[in-house]
């Protein structure tokens, strides 16, 4: 649940939902991460991948990816567009 709220921060299952035209951090996420950190500490869980991933830094590289502030950006979900457009061997 959390890494599928990481691939789309903003989105349905995400980490955000909007809330009179603000998006804020859903609590039931972050409650999710907490839960799982403080599980993981307690039971001196192993590392959590093949690369040896800790509890810990996973939970920190977590709270620092969803650390993100969107309001006042004026880039947010705009469409991007390129000025001059790039050659046509570089685009379909």
């Amino acid at each position: 649940m959390m890494e599928i709220g990481k691939s789309d921060m903003f989105g349905p299952r995400g980490w955000y939902k909007q809330e009179n035209g603000k998006f804020v951090l859903r609590e039931e996420m972050l409650h999710t991460l907490e839960s799982f950190y403080q599980t993981g500490i307690k039971s001196k869980a192993a590392p959590i991948n093949e690369s040896g991933l800790t509890i810990e830094a996973y939970y920190n590289a977590t709270k620092r990816f969803i650390d993100v502030q969107v309001e006042g950006n004026q880039a947010f979900r705009k469409k991007v567009n390129a000025d001059p457009m790039p050659a046509s061997k570089y685009s379909n």
